[in-house]
């Protein structure tokens, strides 16, 4: 029973992290247009694929600082998907996503050097 709770947390977890991903991604790909940037048909996937990828790459380690850091880097990208273009391209993020950006900068801070980028031998 306990396994099947565990399988069901993850498949819900990953979940909404490709939803969150492309989400963001889309809305950085629609800010980017309306502020006259080039954008490829094929930008929006791609920036998925990398926001997925380094958040996995997170989630695998085991190290709960690892994934304090990948449940804060969710949250910002949660709350900047949610943002208009106005305020996701300024750097503060028009300061809507101060509680989420603290956290992550929390988040970094407890992580010790690169722990949660390198592989262990």
């Amino acid at each position: 029973m306990r396994t099947l709770q565990i399988i069901a947390t993850l498949v819900v977890a990953v979940s909404s992290i490709g939803c969150t991903a492309q989400n963001l991604c889309n809305r950085e790909m629609e800010c980017r247009e309306k502020d006259d940037q080039k954008v490829s048909d094929d930008d929006a996937a791609v920036c998925t694929a990398q926001a997925n990828a380094y958040i996995d790459s997170l989630r695998a380690n085991e190290e709960p600082e690892c994934q304090a850091l990948a449940d804060a880097e969710i949250a910002v990208a949660n709350c900047k998907a949610t943002l208009d273009c106005d305020d996701f391209i300024e750097s503060d993020l028009g300061q809507k996503c101060e509680p989420e950006l603290d956290d992550l900068k929390d988040a970094r801070d407890d992580v010790d050097g690169d722990e949660c980028l390198a592989q262990e031998n």
